[in-house]
């Protein structure tokens, strides 16, 4: 199937490159984080620019309609009165799409420039490559890159029923489709298996790419699936999931927020589910 631009996808006419473009892009945007949350400016509603604010790092991230992108981390004393910090899943909705997706990749860029300072391996300084989204251990030569991690996402269907779970650390009370990390050797449709039978002990079948989403809490790549229920009855692990069951399409629980793939997903299987007569 095809999806239309879902949120945190990059937009058309950005580019991703290493050095700014000097020539062609001669203004620079800014996305200002401090502890995780985006600086904005209360008179345009849109991120505020750097003017007279230090950083601790900052970091170029591409090129989008003729500006230079930067992120940079700020401390929180002495910010300018007409501005205010705010989560970047609040901004759904208030903020541009296409500002709102590359709000997203520069946190992760962020996150990895924060984290990355030093080498995992010998603990020496990293410094940033320039030819490619990396560093390197200025000591032992060891290069990393950013950090994504692939996530599972399955939404379970049997017959006119869905299967939605309310996870132990959800946010607020709602339920959504099985999630989880995908593990070290595993392919995308062993840990579907995997997750929907630990998280609540069913088996499933016949798996159907759905899309995916960036999603940038922190650095995670959400890929969306359906399948269909072969065996099994519900038996929760409490660890994980505090309550699971089959709902109906004129009986759902509280779903997930719009801007995530797991509320398009739940939104698409609903809309082509078959209404019994």
């Amino acid at each position: 199937m095809s999806l239309k631009t879902i949120p945190f996808e990059l937009p058309d006419f950005f580019i991703d490159r290493i050095q700014p473009d000097l020539k062609n892009a001669q203004i620079d945007f800014w996305f200002i984080f401090i502890n995780s949350k985006l600086l904005i400016d209360q008179n345009t509603l849109k991120p505020y620019q750097l003017k007279d604010i230090s950083l601790k790092h900052k970091i170029f991230i591409g090129t989008f309609k003729g500006l230079n992108m930067y992120v940079g981390e700020a401390c929180s004393e002495g910010l300018p009165s007409h501005t205010f910090l705010q989560d970047l899943q609040q901004l759904y909705g208030k903020m541009d799409d296409a500002l709102f997706a590359l709000a997203g990749r520069a946190a992760q860029l962020l996150l990895w420039e924060r984290t990355h300072q030093f080498c995992g391996q010998c603990g020496g300084r990293t410094s940033e490559r320039i030819n490619e989204r990396a560093k390197i251990c200025l000591t032992c030569n060891l290069l990393t890159f950013p950090k994504i991690c692939p996530v599972m996402m399955v939404l379970i269907k049997k017959g006119n029923e869905i299967l939605l779970a309310r996870g132990v650390n959800f946010p607020a009370a709602f339920y959504s489709a099985l999630a989880g990390f995908v593990d070290a050797g595993e392919t995308l449709e062993h840990c579907i298996k995997r997750e929907v039978f630990e998280e609540v002990g069913l088996y499933v079948e016949n798996f159907q790419y759905f899309g995916s989403q960036s999603w940038p809490f922190p650095n995670s790549l959400m890929i969306a699936f359906t399948c269909e229920w072969k065996s099994g009855e519900i038996k929760i692990d409490p660890s994980e999931i505090l309550d699971a069951q089959w709902f109906k399409k004129e009986d759902l629980p509280s779903l997930p927020p719009p801007f995530s793939i797991s509320r398009i997903l739940i939104d698409h299987v609903l809309t082509n589910l078959e209404t019994p007569h």
